[in-house]
This record gives C-alpha cells, structure tokens and sequence, in this order.
C-alpha cells in the first residue's frame, strides 16, 4: 500500500510526486510528502471536524495548502464543494496539480500565489526544496520569525529564493471576481497577519462565515491576530494547541 495518499474514511487520493526530482534530493528530503500525507489526520483532526461541518454547496479557500491536504479532503467530504487552494511553494504546487489530474479532480483550483496584505513582487524564501517543504514570503516578519520554535528560511538559512506575486485576498474577490468563500482556513507558517490585513472587506462580507487559523506565539507575542480580529463581527468558537508541549503551536475558529 502506498504511503504516498491522503484518506478519509473508505476514500483516497493518491498523491503524485516528481520521482526524477525527489530522488535527487538528500535521505530525509525524500520522505517530506509521505510525513506531510500522514500529518493530516494524526496532527489536525480538529480541522477535518471542522471541513465536516461545512455547508452544503460551499466555497472553501484554503490558504497555505502545501500539497493541498485539506483541500483534497475537503473534495472527498464534499461532493458539491468548491475549493480555491493558495500556495507559493512551487513544489508544492506543481504536487497538487499533478494529483488533482492524477485523480481527475475537478472542484479544487490551484494557485501559484502568495496571499499577502499588499499587491507586489517578492521572492518566496526557501530553506528546503522539495514537495511536502514549507517557505515564507518576503522579509516583513524576519526579526519575529528568527524566534520561532519551528524551522523557517530565516532561522535554517536560505538555500533558494523564487520570484512570486504576492496579492491581497480583498483584490481576488473584488477586483478580479472569485467567490466569496464560505470558509477560509489561513496557514502560511507565520504570515497570517499579513493574509487578514489584505482582506480587510472581505471579512465585513456576511457570506464569509468562519475562519480558521494558525498563530505563533513566538511570532505573534502580543496577541497581534485576536486584536487585529476583534475589528470583526466575528467569536472564538475554539482556540486549541496543534503542537506539542515543547513547540506549542495554536489553531483559532473564528465564526461570526
């Protein structure tokens, strides 16, 4: 049985990686995906239960998906959902289009993008490179991030940096017309602050009714996310620890 697939219940998706690429990499690189596969489940149930939860026919944004994760799982809870899945880490990226074609899914759209407060170019800053792998967008967090328990481009050391669009999620909806999501998870290993601060009207948007997201404490020390939230029509429905006890890491729901 491969151990390259993501499950829910009776159901799978098997993930397609580059072998040429990934081959070339060092031991531990190699086994990125199938940690990242095994992650989703035994690290994040509380997120499953929460895509569970979604409405019928929903629009799901899914910022930092890495190799699309929950994007897949989401498509398999719901048939009639729509997913629009943001990543900049082009390993990643490439990962979820050839398994989304691999596995002829059709309701999850993949973009090769940075979600970020403002609209420019930047580089996407790489500490490893290979699919399953994380990174970070510009330089606004560096002195924070240095600080954090996990490993990120700044504290690891930078092997690589890719040019990248950065755009706001405000500019996606109301310049460029997506839908507006129902549901918008937000994991970009230390940026989520920036990600809120470019969707400052789309979260006055009545349609748009939960959030779910990662903070840092490390990064984020002064509560910076709740207070940026407490703008909003929105209330914590749970605020639980992701990580570990040695390298705490916290998911906050927000719902209006």
């Amino acid at each position: 049985m491969s151990n390259l697939r993501i499950s829910y219940k009776d159901k799978h998706i098997e993930i397609e990686k580059d072998s040429e690429f990934n081959t070339s990499l060092t031991d531990d690189s190699k086994n990125f995906i199938s940690e990242r596969c095994k992650s989703y489940e035994q690290d994040e149930p509380k997120t499953i239960k929460w895509i569970e939860s979604f409405t019928a026919k929903s629009v799901f944004y899914d910022v930092g998906s890495n190799i699309g994760g929950f994007s897949f799982i989401a498509s398999m809870i719901h048939q009639d959902i729509k997913v629009y899945s943001f990543e900049p880490n082009f390993m990643n990226f490439y990962t979820q289009i050839k398994t989304s074609l691999k596995n002829n899914i059709q309701n999850i759209f993949s973009f090769n993008l940075a979600i970020n407060k403002n609209n420019k170019f930047d580089y996407f800053k790489y500490d490893k490179i290979g699919a399953g792998t994380k990174g970070t967008f510009g330089e606004e967090l560096k002195k924070k991030m240095v600080h954090s328990d996990y490993g990120n481009p700044f504290k690891r050391g930078i092997c690589c940096e890719v040019g990248i669009l950065g755009i706001s999620l405000d500019t996606l909806v109301y310049d460029f017309g997506l839908e507006v999501p129902n549901y918008l998870k937000i994991d970009v290993d230390g940026n989520e602050l920036l990600v809120l601060q470019g969707a400052k009207e789309l979260l006055k948007n009545d349609n748009l009714k939960e959030i779910f997201i990662e903070v840092d404490d490390k990064i984020y020390d002064n509560n910076e996310i709740e207070k940026f939230m407490e703008n909003y029509l929105f209330d914590q429905a749970l605020n639980i620890n992701v990580g570990t006890s040695e390298k705490p890491m916290r998911m906050i729901l927000y719902k209006r």
